[in-house]
């Protein structure tokens, strides 16, 4: 007589409420995963699944997703925090999401940065560099780089 096979490991999840710090995060056993600062007061679901965690609103659409972490880590996603860096530029240089991220940013990308803040040296340069940095949402990373490029050959660096 033939047995049904158990069911995967991977099938399997544990689902529980969460709800977000005051830096974005929710928290799961040891770890901190970010979400979007959009949901800031948001109640949302966490279902962690052996090998990455999701991270729903209360309709169910999918937030944020990240790989299971070993104990006491941080998946800081810096596209999470780039509304915020918006309306605080002066934040730019310490976000630690963004940190990280900084120093993978292609050459380009610093050269924009610096010709904005010489243009706009009140903040409104960082905000427009951030404006520009928020189209990783929507576009590939590679596209954004060339309209970068191509921006700063035609000397017409802003968003």
């Amino acid at each position: 007589m033939l047995r049904p096979l158990p069911k995967r490991p991977f099938d399997c999840c544990v689902t529980r409420h969460v709800h977000l710090n005051g830096y974005s995060q929710v928290t799961y056993e040891t770890n901190r995963y970010s979400v979007p600062v959009e949901q800031a007061r948001s109640h949302l679901i966490l279902k962690a699944y052996p090998f990455h965690i999701e991270i729903l609103s209360n309709q169910g659409c999918s937030l944020a997703t990240s790989a299971a972490l070993d104990t006491s880590k941080m998946s800081l996603d810096p596209l999470h925090y780039l509304l915020l860096l918006e309306r605080r530029p002066g934040a730019l240089e310490y976000a630690k999401p963004l940190r990280q991220w900084r120093q993978d940013w292609p050459e380009s990308y610093h050269r924009l940065l610096r010709r904005l803040r010489e243009q706009w040296p009140d903040g409104q340069g960082v905000k427009e560099f951030v404006q520009v940095l928020r189209l990783h949402q929507q576009y590939p990373a590679t596209q954004i780089e060339q309209a970068v490029e191509q921006a700063l050959s035609y000397g017409c660096a802003h968003f």
